[in-house]
């Protein structure tokens, strides 16, 4: 009887781990674990699997520590040839979508991605086939097939783009498509299809280069990916002119989001805006925690920013949509967007008048006056 053949689960998920394990070893392998990647990329150099399965997303980090780990492994030569099937939590529900070394290999160097839940029957197949396989179809890969796209990992940039695209989508739709291709998405987008591409193999999209996208269903997944598969419910502090005015905004409802109360200390603010009710700030803390509220839009004066998103975080809060022009210090896991209209509408100011100024200078230098 030959030796075993070793297999390396990186994975946080303890449960997940034991059901892989259980099935994998009753098919005569033999299971190393690791729930990190800095201990999983020091058991890779030590074990020498022959075959690794890697998970995507690591804790509450800002990054996908799996993509990072496979490209780790790519660079080191002593483990570049090792097979890396790797796995994700986006449920594919569609034929539409599934990954392809082919056409997202220079930005995943992975050789094939399964979704959570992961059946027993395709993990056993797919880990059968890259243990045959023997060596990683990436196993010269290298970072200058990703030239600069590090950005890309950035969870900001790539879901950012994500709701530009399903704008997009929704305007397709809305003029009768019901397929779409990367290239077109792209240019309405204003990127490129390559880009396009990547974004979704980030979570796990992707297309198939002849039929194109089916486009119920790719807003659907993103619907997922974005949480808009059910209502978010919002709450609003700080009740001025900008306050009031996206209190009266219909369009959040439209796109899954709806502010159910406003807050402020002025009395005279404290009054029913459309079907939106504005009550007194001591009130906040208990509204939050009894509607279990996890985002809140913050438009107060600048002075009392840093004091109101304390208060936020304290009963709950985990996301604000920042307009005050102040830099919030909160806790790592809380997540903020800062809208300063003011530096935008500088910024645009500053970026016309420069251009405006290199076309006099260059029709100077073209007519040599």
């Amino acid at each position: 009887m030959g030796k075993k053949k070793r297999i390396l689960i990186i994975e946080d998920d303890i449960d997940l781990v034991e059901t892989m394990k259980i099935i994998l070893e009753s098919k005569n392998y033999e299971v190393i674990v690791s729930y990190d990647t800095e201990s999983g990329f020091t058991k890779i150099k030590k074990e020498k699997p022959d075959l690794i399965i890697l998970d995507v997303m690591f804790g509450n980090k800002e990054r996908a520590e799996g993509f990072s780990l496979a490209r780790s492994i790519r660079q080191d030569k002593e483990i570049a040839s090792i097979p890396i099937l790797m796995i994700t939590a986006v449920n594919t529900k569609s034929a539409v979508f599934k990954f392809s070394p082919e056409t997202d290999g220079e930005y995943l160097p992975v050789d094939t991605f399964l979704n959570k839940p992961v059946q027993p029957e395709e993990l056993v197949r797919e880990v059968e086939r890259l243990i045959k396989m023997e060596v990683s179809i990436w196993k010269d890969w290298s970072p200058e097939d990703i030239s600069n796209k590090d950005s890309m990992l950035s969870p900001k940039n790539n879901i950012l783009r994500l709701c530009h695209y399903r704008y997009c989508l929704k305007s397709f739709k809305n003029l009768g498509y019901t397929k779409i291709f990367s290239d077109n998405l792209g240019e309405m987008a204003g990127v490129s299809s390559t880009q396009v591409r990547k974004d979704f193999s980030l979570f796990g999209i992707s297309g198939n280069k002849r039929g194109g996208y089916l486009i119920d269903n790719l807003i659907e997944k993103i619907n997922f990916i974005l949480g808009k598969n059910e209502m978010q419910k919002v709450i609003l502090v700080g009740v001025g002119n900008l306050g009031k005015a996206l209190l009266k905004y219909k369009g959040f409802e439209e796109e899954g989001m709806q502010i159910i109360a406003g807050f402020d200390v002025d009395p005279a603010k404290q009054v029913k805006i459309g079907n939106i009710s504005v009550y007194p700030l001591r009130e906040m803390t208990e509204f939050i925690k009894s509607n279990k509220i996890k985002i809140a839009i913050l438009t107060v004066p600048g002075l009392v920013a840093q004091n109101t998103a304390e208060k936020l975080v304290s009963a709950g809060i985990c996301g604000i949509l920042n307009f005050a022009p102040v830099t919030l210090k909160v806790p790592e896991k809380v997540v903020v967007r800062n809208v300063n209209l003011a530096i935008e509408l500088e910024s645009i100011i500053y970026c016309t008048n420069v251009k405006e100024r290199n076309e006099i200078l260059e029709g100077k230098h073209e007519y040599g006056t």
